[in-house]
């Protein structure tokens, strides 16, 4: 019986080249970097905030041997934590906004509401990773799954900024400076993901977009911007 360990997934860019993917696969190693350092300098007594770092680290080791391998099986691994990485911050998003406007006001309210956002993204969560391990993951699909709630994280991170911009009046140099990073951040992750999604698209009918290793960026843009993002939630909440 093959396992997912012995089969082959199609290849990124890379791939066409060479019988490993070495850029996609080093440049991994900054994901799993990114993740170490926000878990060693994290002081937020909340322990999803580690938790949330420990998917990086496992999602850049899974990157690294996938794009090595490209076996189905460390294709899971690397595409399992951007999914949970994605949907746990759609959920963040949601209960700060939650937490500002009913925490102190209702508190059973916020319990509720924050309760049923909770089962609501867990339950897109799973389904999207029972999705990607039935049907792979460089499925157009995948790639709607994943967008949507990135998309959704980036517009209602910007829309709580704006209905809470009084609240921050005291922090003003600490708000502005965070908003700085946030507006890099969101620059930083469309454009690499847009290179990235540009060139997977075309390469398998195209060869030059086979050397311009936009893949390598996407793992540096992703996973700074993720990063950033956490540093947000850390912010709003305090």
């Amino acid at each position: 019986m093959v396992t997912p360990w012995e089969i082959k997934e199609k290849p990124f860019c890379e791939g066409y080249l060479y019988d490993h993917e070495y850029a996609n696969s080093i440049t991994s190693l900054f994901i799993v970097l990114i993740g170490a350092y926000g878990i060693y300098f994290n002081t937020h007594p909340q322990i999803y905030i580690k938790h949330y770092y420990s998917l990086f680290i496992i999602n850049g080791i899974g990157s690294m041997i996938f794009h090595w391998s490209l076996h189905k099986g460390w294709a899971l691994i690397d595409s399992f934590p951007m999914l949970m990485l994605a949907y746990y911050g759609m959920f963040f998003s949601i209960d700060i906004f939650l937490h500002k406007k009913y925490f102190h006001e209702n508190n059973q309210l916020y319990c509720t509401l924050t309760s049923m956002a909770s089962v609501v993204t867990t339950g897109l969560m799973v389904f999207t990773m029972d999705y990607t391990a039935l049907y792979g993951q460089q499925e157009a699909v995948f790639v709607i799954f994943f967008a949507l709630p990135i998309l959704f994280v980036v517009i209602s991170s910007f829309i709580i900024w704006y209905i809470y911009y009084d609240q921050y009046v005291e922090q003003n140099y600490t708000f502005t400076r965070m908003e700085r990073m946030l507006f890099k951040a969101l620059i930083i992750g469309v454009v690499t993901a847009s290179g990235w999604l540009a060139t997977e698209l075309t390469c398998e009918n195209y060869k030059i977009p086979r050397y311009l290793y936009l893949h390598t960026l996407w793992h540096f843009g992703f996973s700074y911007s993720m990063y950033i993002f956490l540093l947000y939630v850390i912010f709003v909440y305090s």
